[in-house]
């Protein structure tokens, strides 16, 4: 073999080398560029699984929190339910409105952390709305407290029926506005309504928290409900009550009630060593209205009286009608010398009415006897019948005069 022959086959073997080492080469070249497409895939696929757990980590937190906030709404939930039945519960074992609206005041201030509030009674005579009970309000603030039914955030409540929060002002430009200028402003105002028939209205000036929600609301909402029946009955059984207590003609107090209180005013005199007068009095020649007027200006001429009787007494004091024309009024603690000028103040106002009686002006006169225990009875009957004969001895000596048990002697 030449050399020229050896040259061309070592040439020849090199380039074979070179191409093999370029084959290798690029195909080396395209595994790598393979393989780093394949740890880029695994990469973005582990980038992926990464940010899925990661929100899914979110999402479970968020739904724990939702849970726990769930499970906080249910208890308070709960915890609210058992509170109206409490409150319900309080209510409805009585008919005194004192205790209810006592009951309502503490369900506000320990279970719903109102600091300043009240209950506004309507009233009807005068169309307006007035504090009855309140808490975190002096009581001359609160005794000052009249809302007429068609002012302010109080008066849109109770014309509505719905309740109104602060939660509404954002909402209401004009329930905002109305809020502002309202005298007795309130942040919570639930009416108290049954159909058409207004009881009250239940106000909210302050609370001690500020987290109040709507589910606060609607809870409130709901114990007005029973708030509004348990007044609702309470009204009703003390309109039975004064049904059968209270003569239906003159608006005072029957003879049955007169003895129980009689009765019971004396035991507490015997008691305390205290003195207590009566008075009876009778219209002089009421046969007379009856005869010239007829029946129903008789029946005039007794209510009005029994109204000057009653408005010139002591709220202390108890005016009844004691039969016919005859009306008792008892005195508490009052000796006879104070009862005598007591009885002639009644005695002077009644002289001094006019009754107009269809256009015609009528007037009236009375005679009054006065009797005190312990000095001239020992018990109710004793008492009324000393105060009787004297009556009857003011009758008799000339009428439209009072006259003293023991001065008839």
């Amino acid at each position: 073999m030449n050399t020229e022959m050896v040259k061309n086959i070592f040439i020849g073997i090199s380039l074979l080398e070179l191409v093999l080492l370029v084959f290798f080469l690029l195909r080396g070249r395209g595994e790598r560029a393979r393989l780093q497409g394949k740890i880029r895939e695994v990469e973005e696929e582990d980038r992926r699984h990464r940010e899925e757990m990661k929100n899914l980590r979110h999402e479970g937190s968020k739904l724990k929190k939702e849970l726990e906030t769930a499970k906080s709404q249910l208890m308070k939930f709960g915890s609210r339910m058992i509170i109206l039945k409490n409150t319900a519960d309080a209510m409805v074992s009585t008919f005194d409105r004192d205790q209810i609206l006592d009951a309502l005041m503490d369900t506000l201030e320990k279970n719903f952390d109102v600091s300043a509030g009240f209950f506004l009674a309507y009233d009807k005579s005068s169309e307006t709305l007035k504090a009855e009970k309140g808490i975190g309000i002096e009581p001359e603030v609160l005794a000052g407290i009249v809302n007429r039914i068609d002012e302010g955030i109080v008066g849109r409540a109770m014309e509505d029926g719905n309740l109104i929060s602060e939660l509404d002002y954002e909402l209401d430009y004009n329930l905002k506005e109305t809020f502002q200028q309202s005298e007795n402003p309130v942040i919570l105002a639930i009416p108290l309504k049954r159909g058409e028939e207004k009881i009250g209205l239940i106000g909210v000036k302050e609370f001690s928290r500020r987290d109040f929600s709507e589910t606060d609301a609607r809870f409130l909402a709901l114990m007005a409900n029973f708030v509004t029946l348990a007044l609702k009955n309470a009204n009703l059984f003390l309109t039975v009550r004064m049904q059968s207590i209270t003569d239906g003609l003159t608006k005072l107090y029957n003879h049955r009630y007169l003895q129980q209180f009689l009765r019971k005013e004396l035991d507490r005199s015997r008691r305390y060593g205290a003195k207590c007068s009566v008075i009876l009095t009778d219209i002089d020649h009421f046969k007379n209205f009856n005869d010239v007027y007829g029946h129903q200006a008789g029946d005039f001429v007794l209510a009005q009286t029994a109204a000057v009787v009653k408005r010139t007494i002591r709220e202390v004091d108890l005016a009844a009608r004691y039969g016919g024309e005859e009306f008792c009024v008892v005195f508490p603690e009052i000796e006879k010398d104070k009862a005598f000028i007591a009885a002639e103040r009644v005695r002077k106002a009644i002289e001094a009415a006019d009754y107009d009686w269809d256009g015609q002006i009528l007037k009236v006169t009375t005679s009054i006897g006065v009797a005190c225990f312990p000095e001239d009875a020992e018990n109710e009957t004793e008492l009324v019948k000393k105060a009787d004969a004297a009556l009857y001895i003011a009758k008799e000596t000339g009428r439209n005069k009072t006259v003293l048990s023991g001065d008839s002697e």
